[in-house]
């Protein structure tokens, strides 16, 4: 009626609640059309002689006494009887009382058994009781018993048959099954029990509250197949679930489950184990651990340590590039000065280009050694009640002609009911235009036009700020460098590395966050996060 899964007893899925009733039931039945056969056999044996009484009362395998209706006590025994109370033979029952023998919670039930349905109205019917022997032993008996008369007196003939091995195996069951089930409520993760089509035949409470976020029942999932339905499985667990349900174990980390019946994007770990009977499946069971805070967490914590080497990075190189422009500054004045003067006065066509070249890459020396003192400069943020709507605007304003002539089309979808906050005016404009022109620049290298789309959000206590283009995307492997000072894919065509370093360092300076989420062939996506502060705030009202 049962098989075992890892010392568990769990109920037999072959078989449901009724049928289990109802086996119960018939052999309860069966056991009480025998006790009455023996019945009416030993009536009439009572009836017909001494010598056919005495013969079957004596060989008959059930447990067969009198007792005497005034006494209640054993007036006589068979041998069956007195093994079942625990006398040494039959003759030595004889005289007990056999409510002695009953626990003193059960005895007043017994007594009306006794007294009101056998004697006073000669109900003959199968009663379940326990009694305790007289070794001490508790014993579990199905009794029947019938109205007689016995040396002339009212008595009642009663025939029983130990059943103590049925109910402890009953009692055993219910226990297992009690066990099974708090095991099933309580446990801490997700539980699904499988037929062995891979249909869900029951979910515990967990599942419901935690992974459905209390927003389905368990309807939703009864009768779902994690083999093909898509809404309750992640497409890749599909093929695993069918091996499971072909006997084979799996247990799977980090499993992404971009759909589920309440919460999208969630992380578990899944582990599957069929069950067995007579070395066949008859189903499994999945269970599912949500670990997707700790993902976040992880995450959270890898970001906060990329910010602090990132910030630590920067503190270093900025002390160096501080230097550096210094040092390159005078140096490259000069090269310009005399290289400009010297085109101006004329020079033959055979030097003229490389005087060109000489004062084009100075001026571009001379850029990069103006964004090291940008870089490097340590003024703090002069902050003013801004909308960052505008300062959106603005910077837009000051690109807009470029971005026109390289075919990229610009789509705004900015708050309307954004809150001020205070920021650097000037700052602020020139993070975004760093990354209004790196991603110009991103997009026309790669194709010849494009879309920037720039949004802006209110969050808890935060502004968002993003700006998508539809670009090549950054490689995975760039994009934890793509803050670095210094570095860029686009040495060759004029980068200089500090754009973005720039926009990390300012905004940095106003507690917010800037990070990047891109996909290689899918563009990317710059988010700035910046800090609602209050005027009062800011004054120290």
């Amino acid at each position: 009626m049962n098989y075992q899964e890892g010392g568990i007893m769990l109920p037999d899925k072959d078989k449901t609640k009724e049928q289990l009733i109802d086996e119960t039931t018939r052999q309860r039945v069966t056991e009480f059309a025998i006790l009455e056969c023996g019945l009416k056999w030993m009536e009439e044996a009572l009836r017909e002689s001494e010598e056919k009484y005495r013969t079957l009362f004596q060989s008959t395998l059930d447990g067969v006494f009198v007792i005497n209706a005034e006494t209640m006590k054993v007036a006589l025994a068979n041998q069956s009887a007195a093994k079942i109370y625990g006398f040494d033979s039959a003759e030595g029952a004889i005289g007990a009382n056999l409510l002695d023998f009953v626990p003193p919670e059960d005895r007043e039930r017994v007594t009306r058994i006794i007294v009101e349905d056998m004697f006073a109205k000669d109900l003959r019917q199968v009663n379940e009781f326990r009694t305790i022997s007289k070794d001490g032993r508790e014993v579990w008996i199905s009794a029947i018993g019938v109205r007689t008369e016995y040396q002339g007196r009212l008595a009642g003939l009663v025939s029983i048959r130990d059943i103590t091995e049925r109910k402890e195996a009953e009692e055993a069951l219910r226990e297992s099954e009690e066990k099974y089930r708090s095991i099933f409520d309580k446990a801490p993760v997700s539980i699904m029990l499988l037929d062995k089509e891979g249909r869900i035949v029951d979910v515990n409470p967990h599942h419901i509250t935690n992974i459905g976020k209390g927003q389905t029942t368990k309807k939703d999932y009864l009768g779902k197949n994690l083999v093909t339905h898509p809404s309750v499985v992640n497409a890749g667990l599909s093929e695993t679930y069918a091996r499971l349900l072909k006997g084979e174990a799996f247990s799977l980390q980090d499993v992404y489950f971009p759909i589920t019946l309440a919460a999208p994007d969630r992380y578990f770990n899944v582990k599957g184990v069929p069950l067995f009977k007579e070395g066949k499946v008859i189903g499994a069971i999945s269970i599912r651990e949500d670990i997707t805070e700790r993902k976040r967490a992880e995450e959270r914590e890898r970001e906060l340590q990329q910010e602090l080497n990132l910030a630590s990075r920067l503190a270093s190189i900025g002390e160096l590039a501080a230097g550096v422009a210094h040092e390159l500054n005078n140096p490259l004045t000069g090269i310009i000065g005399f290289s400009e003067r010297l085109l101006r006065k004329g020079t033959d066509e055979t030097s003229k280009p490389y005087l060109q070249r000489i004062y084009d890459e100075a001026s571009r020396a001379a850029k990069v050694v103006e964004n090291l003192r940008t870089f490097a400069r340590r003024r703090e943020p002069k902050k003013e009640y801004s909308d960052v709507n505008d300062i959106v605007q603005k910077a837009l304003e000051l690109r807009a002609y470029e971005l026109k002539t390289s075919n990229i089309q610009v789509a705004l979808d900015l708050a309307p009911t954004l809150p001020m906050t205070m920021v650097d005016f000037l700052q602020i404009q020139e993070a975004f235009l760093n990354i209004i022109f790196n991603a110009e620049q991103t997009i026309t290298e790669a194709n010849l036009g494009g879309k920037l789309i720039i949004k802006t959000r209110k969050g808890k206590d935060y502004i968002k700020i993003s700006f998508a283009d539809d670009g090549p995307g950054i490689p995975a492997d760039q994009r934890d460098k793509i803050f670095n000072p210094f570095f860029t894919t686009r040495g060759d065509k004029g980068g200089t590395g500090l754009g973005l370093s720039i926009c990390h360092g300012i905004v940095a300076q106003h507690n917010g966050k800037i990070y990047v989420k891109s996909r290689v062939g899918k563009g990317a996506t710059f988010f700035v996060e910046l800090p609602v502060i209050t005027e009062e705030i800011d004054e120290g009202k």
